[in-house]
């Protein structure tokens, strides 16, 4: 109710709101309840690198019931694709780069946006905080992304920052602006000492034709 008040244009889901110990029942639930939000243009999905159960022999659901139950809410998954939304976005979603470097692998950005238009505001959505940079040299304006939880347990979370992970906040690389999530909820544990669980509202207010491509602002 919280986020519907909002009116929302768009919703983008992250990635692992499911995971290794998430019941085949408790998975479908929650995506029934992900798929009653209302926006204006609808609820995009990429998956993270629990989604699917890859660290467990003993899955409660496969990847078909997975896809099933998130699909049949009307829920939009991207996996290396993007849309055009109205007439001034392009929102494209990127396969999880841990699956993709042991099962999947996935498109570069630039064959992610090949045929683009890049005139238009692009929004990338990636579970891992990982490649701002080819994302900014490939026109991406906005890059949303999860995975770290903040570090979720102090000190994981400096010890990111300071190994050079993304790991919570605002970030601006070249001309990409990145946004990294705490998440919803955590990983693994029970408790929270380093960030707080959260969803992030962004508000695109519009850009300042700058240089040739008109992307500044």
């Amino acid at each position: 109710a919280e986020i519907d008040g909002l009116h929302p244009d768009i919703i983008v889901l992250g990635g692992d709101l499911v995971d290794e110990g998430t019941s085949g029942e408790k998975m479908r639930e929650g995506f029934r309840v992900l798929g009653s939000l209302e926006s204006r243009y609808g609820i995009y999905y990429v998956y993270g690198n629990h989604d699917r159960q890859p660290y467990t022999a003993d899955r409660t659901y496969t990847y078909e019931e997975l896809e099933q139950a998130i699909e049949s809410e009307g829920i939009r998954i991207l996996r290396d694709e993007y849309i055009e939304i109205g007439d001034d976005l392009i929102l494209a979603g990127r396969e999880d780069a841990i699956i993709a470097r042991y099962l999947t692998g996935r498109s570069s950005t630039e064959e992610l946006l090949r045929g683009a238009d890049r005139d238009r505001y692009i929004i990338l959505a990636d579970h891992e905080p990982v490649e701002p940079e080819e994302n900014d040299a490939q026109g991406v304006d906005l890059m949303l992304s999860g995975h770290t939880h903040a570090g979720q347990i102090w000190p994981v979370g400096l010890l990111n920052a300071l190994g050079g992970t993304l790991n919570y906040g605002e970030y601006q690389v070249g001309d990409c602006k990145v946004i990294v999530s705490s998440g919803a909820a955590g990983w693994g544990y029970p408790i929270r000492t380093g960030g707080h669980c959260e969803y992030v509202v962004v508000d695109i207010a519009g850009r300042a034709d700058e240089g040739p491509s008109g992307k500044g602002g």
